[in-house]
């Protein structure tokens, strides 16, 4: 029997718009620096999945865009 978390986000896709773009970045950043809220699942934001939010997500991000980096890594539930 299967009882994992069911996949209902995208990892890497922090403003949860379906779409990994620079405003993802700028949530995270919002959410570090300006006391911005998790979006739920916090796998969201957690684009390196090292278990946390934190600058190596913006610049694991910033790789992905605009440097042609590794894609945001899976979870169970960001699998998008």
């Amino acid at each position: 029997k299967n009882i994992s978390k069911p996949c209902t986000a995208t990892a890497g896709d922090a403003n949860e718009d379906g779409k990994i773009l620079l405003t993802d970045i700028v949530t995270i950043v919002n959410i570090l620096f300006k006391g911005g809220v998790l979006p739920n699942p916090a796998c969201s934001a957690d684009a390196d999945n090292n278990g946390q939010v934190n600058v190596s997500d913006i610049i694991y991000l910033t790789n992905f865009l605009f440097k042609k980096g590794n894609k945001p890594i899976k979870t169970t539930v960001c699998c998008l």
